[in-house]
């Protein structure tokens, strides 16, 4: 399994979904929890099974029961997430976090 990071401000995409599903459903914010790190699992496992994302250098895959995309790199052996994105929000808005990976690579 490869070693899996969360970019900061990856964390507060699943923190305010998490947040916003308990708050209209008591019991759906752990729910959601439950399938991004479902999809962790799976991405820390098989990366190079989730198909590429455009011409981002990232790959994409959905969450089950919830209609969030998450957006990860992979960095040699460490898989960066990147974006848990709810298709409503502006697309790219994430985009900015890959410089901010990329280059913390470049100092290690």
């Amino acid at each position: 399994m490869n070693p899996l990071d969360i970019h900061p401000e990856a964390a507060v995409d699943i923190e305010e979904a998490a947040d916003f599903y308990e708050a209209s459903r008591p019991g759906y914010g752990e729910l959601f929890r439950a399938a991004v790190q479902a999809r962790f699992d799976q991405v820390t496992a098989n990366p190079n099974t989730i198909p590429l994302y455009r011409n981002s250098g990232c790959r994409r895959c959905k969450l089950e029961r919830f209609p969030h995309y998450l957006y990860f790199l992979e960095v040699g052996p460490v898989i960066w997430v990147v974006a848990v994105e709810h298709p409503s929000r502006e697309k790219g808005y994430w985009l900015h976090r890959l410089d901010d990976i990329r280059g913390t690579n470049d100092t290690n």
